[in-house]
């Protein structure tokens, strides 16, 4: 019988995806769609600045996630260690209430996805606040 630790998952996927003849590829697509994510940002910053009309409560805050793309390679094998590292963080920041998380570590699975994080965009995917 065989058992596998999470080092040995993560080593293994690490020299499966070493080999993939794709690598370079996506890695350069990958740079490419930071680099217009942090141009779109600007832009929407920007227009943040500009009032068209009577304001009321908070601003709305946007957050351009850098690993999006990355999360969206990674996740299509959906690797153990990623589960353990999201599972991980979210008992770390969100805690616990009865041995219960607080966070549902799919939903930030998910939300880790978008590459563009908002309020509205995260209650648009049917996640609660």
């Amino acid at each position: 019988m065989t058992t596998f630790t999470a080092a040995a998952q993560f080593q293994a996927w690490a020299v499966q995806r070493g080999a993939d003849p794709n690598l370079l590829a996506d890695a350069a697509g990958v740079r490419r769609i930071q680099a217009e994510i942090r141009d779109i940002h600007q832009v929407a910053n920007s227009f943040i600045g500009q009032p068209n009309g009577p304001r009321r409560g908070r601003p709305s805050i946007s957050t351009v996630n850098p690993v999006a793309q990355i999360i969206q390679l990674i996740s299509s094998t959906r690797p153990q260690w990623l589960d353990d590292i999201v599972y991980g963080a979210v008992a770390t920041a969100a805690g616990s209430n009865k041995r219960q998380l607080r966070v549902r570590p799919g939903n930030v699975l998910t939300v880790l996805r978008l590459e563009i994080i908002t309020v509205k965009k995260v209650q648009q995917l049917g996640i609660s606040d």
